[in-house]
């Protein structure tokens, strides 16, 4: 069952209840319990995850989140991760290693997503329950 577009724009209501363990529907925020096999979070053309995750649940979920936010250990997992593909590239495409100008330093983490679509964490144990 899809759900009706005033349900899910009704009031701006935050959907999700993450309190909520039924497979089959959805608690938004009056209470009530809809029936959905899938919810779409449909954002527009900026991101708003902000107002939806707390900090940990979007970092875990692979959305941007503060640099000063982010835990100390999975800065250091994904900087290996980066310095180790950056090496592979280099290795393979020297004339690389004289890039132009940097960019000035980010606020947030990039999003890090399996093909862009879906959390890394939940793609290395197959779990296909959420895409971005």
């Amino acid at each position: 069952m899809m759900l009706k577009r005033y349900e899910s724009v009704e009031g701006n209501k935050k959907l999700l209840n993450p309190e909520t363990k039924d497979e089959d529907s959805v608690q938004i925020s009056d209470g009530r319990n809809l029936p959905a096999d899938a919810i779409i979070f449909a954002t527009g053309w900026h991101p708003s995850h902000n107002s939806v995750f707390d900090t940990d649940t979007a970092a875990e979920l692979g959305l941007p989140v503060a640099i000063s936010d982010e835990q100390q250990s999975e800065a250091s997992h994904w900087q290996g991760l980066q310095k180790a593909a950056d090496q592979t590239v280099l290795n393979l495409y020297p004339m690389l290693r004289t890039p132009p100008r940097s960019p000035p330093p980010r606020e947030t983490t990039p999003y890090r997503l399996f093909r862009t679509i879906a959390p890394t964490r939940l793609a290395a144990t197959h779990d296909n329950s959420l895409a971005s």
